[in-house]
């Protein structure tokens, strides 16, 4: 993950923890980002597998909020340790996109499930997937240098604002699961 480039950005905390403690012990003991990728993926498993077991609603915020430290990390470790590569920048991109289908995933299912459906439920679903189609076009743009500009008319930038506060995004979206699933 790219390190925060916005002015008002709550990543910016777990960066500076993340770079100034772990980075050094990661890059001392020559930990390869993509394992670390990879470990994020894993837990998006056990977070679908912890969803469809109802496991305590809590363990889950604190797998969403591990989620987003640990790919924060990956993407730290492999600029600091010099250790960046196309295939790392690829992986980090479809271990994200993974994640927002799964909240759009537990979402549809917990829609379904619900007794009484309101109009949250569905503003929920619409904002879930183009906040995802967005990912898809940052990852696009990003990943083979396209300018995908012209779909947000200038207003590309605000997505840069979404990623710069992805911990809130993550909480955000904890919410409204474990209210769905009330």
């Amino acid at each position: 993950m790219p390190a925060p480039q916005t002015q008002y950005c709550t990543d910016r905390y777990i960066y500076t923890f993340i770079e100034t403690y772990v980075n050094p012990i990661m890059c001392k003991y020559n930990i390869k980002p993509n394992y670390i990728t990879f470990t994020n993926m894993i837990l998006i498993m056990i977070m679908l597998i912890s969803f469809h077991y109802k496991i305590n609603k809590y363990y889950l915020l604190g797998m969403m909020i591990l989620y987003h430290i640990i790919d924060c990390l990956d993407g730290s470790v492999a600029r600091q340790c010099k250790k960046q590569s196309y295939t790392g920048l690829i992986l980090d991109h479809i271990s994200d996109g993974l994640c927002w289908f799964m909240y759009i995933f537990i979402a549809y299912i917990s829609i379904k499930n619900h007794k009484t459906l309101h109009i949250y439920t569905n503003f929920y679903l619409i904002i879930a997937t183009l906040l995802y189609l967005s990912f898809w076009c940052f990852f696009i743009s990003e990943t083979f240098k396209i300018n995908v500009d012209f779909i947000f008319h200038g207003k590309f930038k605000n997505v840069q604002i979404l990623h710069d506060n992805g911990v809130l995004i993550h909480i955000a979206m904890w919410a409204i699961i474990t209210y769905l699933n009330s």
